[in-house]
């Protein structure tokens, strides 16, 4: 597993999580759009902001509870003006600070309904539980799957709520495959560094379950993913948006190709591996947002 869930094969796993929240944000203001709902941008960008300010609180409050981090870290200054233990938890402080102040927005422009009241406070105690003391499920094996959720399922759910009002049948159906593929994605970033991680003691999904069963497991999830929208179309959801999903099945089997031959022994080619399920979970959700905002 890379050195926390923000680092994606390379320096850029914060970037790609920060930018998938975009997406997924837009999917959920998209899907209520289509359904009747009027979006407007002031309300928009409240809402995405909001989404921006609890992204950057789990994110900091992850690595100022790091020890890991921390010892790695001592003594160093950030623009040599302020320590890095400080650094971390300002951005934390930043991070909530927006949260909060978007929050009470949302709440005067009348946008919390029970539905959106329920995923914000979902939201922090989410925060909390994945970087903080004495819950850190990032430190325990979990913190991939509370992820996913708060990703995959909770963004779009709390844009498609702040606009819509009420919960309807095609958030369900746009929402868990995107995040059986995002858990997918998780995992995938953690077997390059397997070895490393076994070594230092680190806790992970992958690490719970073991090399074989994770590669079993991450193509399994991507089988679900378009199982799940295969089901989806047949009771309901829309043709314009189920339907050009399945374009991006060959890459899907790709991506189980190449875990399979990784099992047989093959040399691994780790960039390829890890970028596949970045690919197809990022253009899924554009795929998904793109047909809800043009009908």
């Amino acid at each position: 597993m890379p050195e926390d869930l923000f680092r994606l094969p390379g320096r850029y796993a914060w970037l790609s999580l920060l930018l998938d929240s975009l997406l997924l944000f837009g999917l959920g203001a998209g899907m209520a759009r289509y359904l009747g709902a009027a979006v407007l941008a002031s309300t928009y960008l409240v809402g995405q902001l909001w989404v921006i300010g609890l992204l950057f609180t789990t994110y900091f409050l992850r690595r100022y509870f790091d020890d890991r981090d921390s010892a790695r870290h001592l003594g160093r200054m950030v623009w040599r003006l302020i320590p890095w233990k400080y650094a971390l938890l300002a951005g934390a402080a930043t991070g909530l600070t927006v949260a909060v102040a978007m929050t009470f927005l949302l709440i005067q422009s009348g946008r919390v309904s029970q539905g959106v009241f329920f995923l914000m406070v979902a939201g922090f105690l989410g925060a909390v539980a994945y970087g903080v003391p004495p819950f850190q499920l990032a430190e325990v094996g979990y913190g991939e799957l509370l992820l996913s959720v708060m990703i995959g399922v909770g963004v779009p759910s709390i844009a498609f709520l702040v606009f819509l009002g009420e919960f309807h049948r095609i958030l369900a159906m746009a929402t868990f495959p995107l995040g059986v593929l995002h858990l997918a994605m998780l995992m995938a970033y953690g077997f390059p560094n397997f070895a490393r991680d076994r070594r230092l003691e680190r806790k992970s999904l992958l690490m719970r379950m073991g090399w074989e069963n994770g590669m079993m497991v991450h193509n399994l999830l991507i089988l679900a993913a378009f199982l799940l929208l295969g089901l989806a179309a047949v009771f309901g959801f829309p043709g314009f948006a189920a339907y050009p999903s399945f374009l991006l099945l060959p890459l899907g089997v790709f991506q189980i190709v190449l875990m399979q031959r990784v099992a047989a022994g093959a040399k691994p080619n780790w960039n390829a591996i890890t970028f596949g399920p970045t690919a197809l979970f990022g253009v899924l959700a554009y795929i998904l947002a793109f047909s809800f905002w043009t009908h």
